[in-house]
């Protein structure tokens, strides 16, 4: 009947399965149900410099190990914790002691996101939080006023280097970054966010003024608010381990800044399905995966400011500017271009006409069934630009980038051209 998501960049794969009522909703950190940490505690933990400068609590696994590698050269006197680090795994109560001597905390996921306990665990002890998957980050925190973002590997590393050396900036966004904890997302803020939304849910539509649930909600939320934290965390534990992980290949190049893989046998991760230029849930999806490439350009060209999911996105970072009169760093054509044969290049000329004072261009193609690959698309993109990467969508629903070749027999490509 409903869908109540953890992962802000979800939407659009729950939407395409059919789930009309959807909302997301936090993770309560259940751990820290029945104890709040004072703002006493965080002030007071200030008082004397933090002495650890950055932590990273997360493992090595298949999907980012390249990351990581690159993140512990950079900073290698860093705390690192969790499968695969020399120091291993670390006990709650002293990772909560640490945490309270830390000034950057890093929150690094396997792939789209974010989702996990360390988005609210980090500003929860007052820590700044750096978040890849930046513009959905930005949607749960304001960016560079709660926390920063990033989507690279080289700008965590960078955004790290100066908060160290600015760390009254740093204190500042960290502290606000805890206020917003304590207002949206402690367990007893989540809770109530839940209660709302099945009430919004099970209002009667003939009288869509009242707020008062059926008895099948009231119920439910009675349960809910008088079940223990320890067996609401046992219970989702037990649900965990009933679940079959999917077993799909990331390759993690795209968040290197350095795609250097491109994969000539591609296969979509739905193969009965593929990319539908107008699927709503696909382009919110393509928008979203489309983020991932912007990089550090600060004024950007919109070739259709009109469509409000990508425009929403890039809103939350203070820094870009959107169609102004400033000469762009990045030109971006979220609307589908469909190119039907490989000749019919005729609405590219004109859109790269269009993109031409840019040095950077962002394009979202689709060809005709079956795909093929597009030798005229290639040579026209090469008169122009000495870079160009292909990307596609594994599954259309998915904002997940994966580098494919120019020749890659796919429906749908996000292009980069610089």
């Amino acid at each position: 009947d409903a869908v109540l998501y953890g992962n802000i960049a979800s939407k659009p794969q729950y939407k395409s399965w059919g789930c009309n009522k959807t909302a997301w909703i936090p993770i309560p950190l259940v751990h820290l149900a029945d104890q709040t940490i004072p703002k006493n505690t965080i002030l007071d933990s200030y008082k004397t410099p933090r002495t650890n400068d950055a932590i990273l609590c997360c493992g090595y696994n298949d999907w980012r190990t390249l990351r990581l590698n690159k993140i512990g050269k950079a900073f290698p006197n860093a705390k690192y914790f969790g499968h695969g680090w020399n120091s291993g795994w670390i006990q709650d109560q002293d990772l909560y002691k640490l945490y309270l001597n830390t000034k950057i905390g890093w929150n690094i996921h396997n792939s789209t996101g974010p989702i996990n306990h360390r988005l609210y665990t980090l500003p929860a002890y007052g820590i700044l939080q750096l978040c890849d998957n930046k513009y959905s980050f930005g949607q749960i925190y304001k960016l560079n006023q709660e926390a920063i973002g990033f989507n690279t590997i080289q700008e965590a590393i960078d955004l790290t280097h100066h908060y160290l050396k600015n760390p009254d900036q740093a204190q500042k966004i960290a502290l606000a970054g805890y206020a917003r904890y304590q207002k949206d997302y402690t367990p007893q803020a989540v809770w109530q966010t839940l209660i709302n939304q099945i009430k919004q849910w099970t209002t009667p539509k003939q009288n869509p003024t009242s707020h008062t649930p059926n008895i099948i909600t009231t119920n439910l939320l009675q349960k809910i608010s008088s079940t223990p934290s320890y067996k609401i965390r046992k219970t989702i534990d037990k649900i965990k381990t009933t679940i079959k992980p999917q077993k799909w290949k990331i390759d993690e190049s795209i968040y290197l800044n350095n795609p250097t893989n491109q994969h000539n046998d591609f296969t979509a991760q739905s193969p009965n399905t593929h990319a539908n230029p107008n699927d709503p849930n696909h382009q919110q999806a393509a928008h979203r995966a489309i983020t991932h490439l912007i990089d550090n350009a600060k004024n950007i060209t919109l070739a259709n400011p009109q469509l409000p999911h990508l425009k929403t996105l890039l809103a939350v970072d203070p820094n870009i500017n959107i169609n102004t009169q400033n000469t762009p760093d990045l030109y971006i054509n979220p609307n589908p271009i469909i190119i039907k044969t490989s000749q019919n290049i005729s609405e590219l000329k004109q859109i790269l006409k269009e993109a031409s004072p840019s040095p950077r261009i962002i394009l979202n193609i689709y060809t005709a069934s079956p795909p093929s690959p597009l030798p005229k698309l290639a040579d026209l993109l090469k008169e122009q630009f000495t870079n160009i990467r292909h990307y596609t969508l594994k599954d259309p629903h998915v904002p997940l980038l994966s580098p494919i070749s120019p020749n890659a027999k796919t429906h749908h490509r996000i292009i980069h051209c610089y």
